[in-house]
């Protein structure tokens, strides 16, 4: 099963646009969404209208820029922002200092999405990955068995703690929620050969491919013939066959 998840949705009105572009030349299966972004109440309705499957795009390093968001919540995640931007290693060190405000600015956000959407995401994932944070993995705000992003498989070769860490985390994943066998990026996997061969390993397994169809080279690739006969043999489907 091959899951092609277009990050982003309701960034910005591009963003949206060439995502719902996407999934309408059914080069995407499923999309994750920002909430208190400028587009986020718009995109919503959008993919509603379409029937593309979507998750929650969590977000705690880009400032909100809808004008609804309330003042308290503004100044929680803006300091959320400030530290995951600014703080070496703040993603692999629980910060107690900041665990109200993670808490606060989840629950917002889980909150703002059944608003938008009248019923719970498909799944979770993270811009820039911050479901991952320590301060998420060894809490419980995420629900047990939740559907959620798992590390990238397959990447650059790291240090030694750098693969203990992503070891452990993805070892926290599969107790507590569902997730892909396989986690790949387009950012790493432009060449078609290599594309290739993991639509090949969909055979028997889950494959996430995550894309961005807000920049524009993944954008043209992704509508192009060729991405079109690279998928042409998988099975597409959504985290909700997961």
């Amino acid at each position: 099963m091959l899951i092609i998840n277009a990050d982003d949705l309701g960034m910005d009105r591009l963003t949206t646009d060439r995502i719902l572009d996407c999934f309408r030349h059914k080069r995407i299966s499923n999309t994750t969404a920002m909430m208190f972004m400028g587009d986020s109440e718009r995109s919503a309705e959008a993919a509603m209208s379409c029937h593309l499957p979507v998750g929650l795009h969590l977000n705690f390093t880009k400032p909100f820029d809808a004008r609804y968001v309330t003042s308290t919540l503004r100044d929680y995640h803006n300091t959320l922002v400030k530290y995951f931007t600014g703080v070496k290693h703040a993603r692999i060190i629980y910060n107690p200092f900041i665990r109200r405000h993670v808490d606060y600015c989840f629950k917002a956000q889980f909150e703002e999405f059944e608003r938008l959407y009248g019923k719970p995401p498909t799944h979770i994932d993270g811009h820039h990955h911050v479901h991952l944070t320590a301060n998420l993995m060894f809490s419980y705000l995420i629900p047990s068995a939740t559907k959620i992003r798992r590390n990238v498989s397959f990447s650059k070769k790291k240090s030694f703690f750098s693969n203990w860490w992503r070891s452990l985390i993805d070892k926290i994943i599969k107790k507590r929620f569902q997730t892909t066998d396989l986690f790949l990026g387009l950012y790493s996997y432009v060449d078609a050969i290599d594309i290739l061969s993991m639509i090949e390993k969909t055979n028997d397994c889950s494959v996430e491919f995550m894309v961005h169809p807000g920049l524009l080279p993944e954008y043209d690739f992704l509508i192009s013939d060729r991405f079109a006969e690279i998928i042409q043999g998988a099975k597409m489907s959504s985290y909700d066959a997961l």
